[in-house]
Formats: C-alpha cells, structure tokens, sequence
C-alpha cells in the first residue's frame, strides 16, 4: 500500500473563520507535517498523532477540506496516518529501535488487520528482521489462516494480549484524573470477576466518550 503525497497546493484553507489560536494551532501542525514528509516510521506516527489532534479541533467536515488545502491530500491518506499513530503510537519508543517499512506499517495498522500479526511483526523486527511490505503481506497471511474457526476460543494468552492493547490505546491521551477514574473502574470490574459474576454494562465517561462499566447481573 503506497501513500502517494502532493505537497504542491493550489488551494487556500480559510483560517479567518476560526479563533486566532485554534488557527495558529493548525498552521504549526501543518508546518510540523510538512517537514516530517521524509516519513519514517517515527514521523508517520507522529503525522498520524498530529492528524488525530487537528481532526479532533475542526468542526464536523472541515477535516476534509483543511487536509486538501494544505497539503493535497485525500482522507484516505489521512486514514492511513492515523491508523499507523493508533496501533504503534503507544509503542514509539521500541519502534525507534527496530527496521518496519512504511508500507508495511501501514498493512499491518489496517483495520482488517489482525491485532496478533501486528505483535508476530513487532516480535520478527526485535530479533533484527527488516520488516518490509512482502514480510508484512507473508504475516498476515500466516495469521489469517491461523485465526480460529467459528466456535474455538482463543488461548488466554492471546486473548490478555488483545485486552492489554486495547488498554493501551483508551490510556492514551487521557488526563491523570481520567486514568485514575478508569483504574477504578478496571478494579471493579475484576471484582466482578473474581466473584464468578457476569457483567453487564452501564454508561461512563472517560475522556469525553462513553466506557461501559461493568455491573453485575
């Protein structure tokens, strides 16, 4: 998958129709961006991370718009840097150190992608493998045929393994408070748990969205 990128823009994005901090805000991400185009795996997640904040400030279909002006781009394109900053973002520090294409970083962010070859790559590219496009294609592949059939569970070490990810990435870019909130909310979970207990949900909010919170039945 190739994320072609035109930087030449022959439109102007409106700036004038927003408060003046909200639209040097987006001037400096747009700058950042710009310069981080030499994209190595390092500067596509930080592009993603940028493009997650700035969609996050825009109001409802100014996203599209604001990306085409100031650098070409299709949300398609955007996608793909947001999936990467989603899935990898919390692991950038290890990344630094390992050798994943761009292509296959964005292969194995894909939303079909399968959570255990994005692990399998990460594992593959500590012990000193390049993972390029072909080696991603070769492991998701490999994990697809792999996945159980309707009706198996997956081993319990795998399934910790999707539940810690997914903790992973609900932690990120939340407050102290809100994590705070959410630990309690995990420590009564497992209480549930550990009573032998099903849970059902109710509604929470943690970091502006709503969690389910576990209640038993």
């Amino acid at each position: 998958m190739s994320t072609k990128m035109n930087t030449e823009v022959s439109i102007g994005f409106d700036y004038g129709s927003m408060k003046p901090s909200l639209a040097e805000h987006l001037r400096s991400a747009a700058k950042r961006i710009r310069e981080r185009i030499k994209r190595t795996l390092e500067d596509i997640i930080a592009i993603g991370q940028d493009l997650l904040q700035m969609k996050g400030s825009l109001a409802h279909g100014q996203f599209g718009p604001w990306m085409l002006a100031e650098f070409g781009w299709t949300d398609r394109t955007a996608r793909n840097f947001m999936a990467v900053a989603e899935q990898f973002g919390p692991k950038t520090e290890m990344i630094s150190d390992l050798s994943i294409s761009p292509t296959a970083a964005y292969l194995l962010a894909a939303p079909s992608a399968p959570f255990e070859a994005r692990q399998t790559a990460l594992d593959r590219a500590k012990l000193g493998e390049n993972v390029t496009a072909a080696v991603a294609k070769e492991i998701l592949g490999a994990t697809r045929k792999s996945k159980p059939t309707k009706g198996q569970s997956l081993p319990w070490e795998k399934r910790w393994n999707r539940v810690a990810h997914v903790l992973d990435r609900l932690r990120t870019g939340c407050t102290a408070k809100e994590l705070a909130e959410f630990a309690r909310e995990l420590r009564h979970l497992a209480n549930i748990l550990e009573k032998g207990m099903r849970p059902r949900t109710c509604t929470v909010t943690i970091a502006g969205k709503d969690r389910g919170r576990a209640r038993p039945k």
